[in-house]
């Protein structure tokens, strides 16, 4: 009684403790994960998150979760600010065959996932949202891995360019069939017709016009790296927080913003800023709190079937790839690395299934059991294979440089 001041025991630690733990667990797996030579280092990460996560020793609980979601945000915003800035759309133009291959990889991928969970009995429309959703490739473990060992040349730069298609080619496609999932659960007509329209033109002019606030205050400010980089860190996050308010895309305000940087007129270009050592702090909570979302529950009935989604998911991706390759003259090599470098399915592809949860209640589903149980399943395995994969395409096309 004389000690009041101590602290009760046992003890208590804090979620914050627990965070900062944690992280630097991660850090100790991507480490290891690296001495591999085999793992990429995010892998690591991954890997960590989940043994730490509610599937785990649950050190890293839902409620942690939900309050770290907003570094979540905040990296992948910088990683869809940073994929926007380095396609050069002019030279996307000139490559004719290039974007010819995106449209055609991301629309087969579409057709066959579609074709593939009718078969199993599932409904068209519910089938076709499970299909825009196997659509996305993930920028931030295609860019994190490149960047990881240092890979630069032809196949990087057409694996960035073919990302972006994907993701502005999965999410228009599935805010297009948005309204036909509302429609099915008796939601007023106009809305489920405008709210497509609403977020994807309501995400492009967010971008434009953050851009040109960012071009304004830049010109004001003076040109120096600490200045600059502050300037577009500070709005990358007002980005994602008034997608978020606004109910909008944060893919496509911020690819908007990204892609504005580097393709505007050169008068109006920003200065190209490196966020270095401040990126990676947030690059590493977003691959360990992916980790921590991982769930396996149900895993293994729909194993074979989630494995099947990557194998159509593949072909359907890499046959258009072999096919054009031919017309931009890159080796049988280099189109295997481009094909296995898309492998990676996007987290993105986990959110659009959990936000068809909002559409309708328990009772009416907005996707059937089996199609959104497969399609987490095969973001799960995709989270741990996807990376590997990734980091053998670089390397196999000669184009990293050293790991880091």
């Amino acid at each position: 009684m004389f000690f009041d001041f101590l602290p009760a025991l046992p003890l208590k630690p804090s979620e914050f403790l627990l965070f900062g733990l944690v992280l630097l667990a991660g850090l100790i797996g991507g480490r290891l994960a690296s001495l591999t030579r085999v793992m990429p280092v995010i892998t690591g990460y991954i890997l960590v998150g989940f043994i730490c996560g509610p599937g785990g020793f649950n050190l890293i609980t839902e409620s942690l979760l939900n309050d770290m979601r907003v570094f979540v945000d905040i990296s992948l915003g910088l990683i869809l600010f940073d994929l926007g800035r380095r396609i050069d759309l002019r030279w996307l133009v000139s490559e004719k065959w290039l974007l010819a291959t995106g449209l055609v990889e991301s629309a087969l991928t579409f057709v066959l996932l579609t074709l593939m969970f009718v078969v199993f009995d599932v409904p068209w429309v519910q089938a076709a949202v499970a299909g825009a959703v196997g659509v996305a490739t993930s920028a931030a473990v295609v860019m994190r891995v490149a960047s990881d060992v240092a890979s630069e040349g032809p196949v990087t730069r057409r694996a960035f360019s073919l990302v972006a298609i994907n993701n502005m080619v999965a999410v228009l496609l599935f805010t297009t069939l948005a309204p036909f999932v509302h429609l099915e659960n008796s939601v007023v007509l106009a809305d489920a017709l405008l709210h497509p329209l609403y977020l994807i033109a309501g995400s492009v002019f967010l971008g434009v016009g953050l851009f040109q606030l960012l071009v304004t205050i830049s010109r004001w400010l003076q040109r120096t790296n600490t200045e600059q980089f502050i300037l577009q860190l500070a709005m990358i996050v007002a980005a994602v927080g008034l997608a978020e308010m606004l109910h909008l895309s944060v893919l496509l305000t911020l690819l908007t913003l990204g892609l504005m940087a580097r393709n505007v007129h050169p008068h109006r270009r920003l200065p190209v800023v490196e966020f270095g050592d401040v990126a990676q702090i947030f690059f590493v909570v977003l691959f360990v709190m992916t980790g921590a979302s991982l769930k396996l529950a149900d895993f293994s009935t729909v194993a074979w079937l989630a494995l099947v989604f990557v194998i159509v998911r593949f072909v359907a991706k890499a046959l258009p790839i072999f096919a054009f390759g031919t017309f931009s003259k890159l080796s049988l090599r280099q189109r295997t690395a481009l094909s296995l470098s898309l492998t990676p399915l996007a987290g993105l592809a986990a959110g659009m299934t959990l936000m068809l949860g909002d559409l309708s209640g328990n009772d009416n589903p907005a996707l059937s059991s089996l199609a959104g149980t497969v399609l987490l399943a095969s973001v799960t395995l995709m989270q741990l294979a996807g990376p590997v994969a990734a980091r053998f395409a670089f390397t196999y096309a000669n184009e990293a440089g050293h790991s880091q």
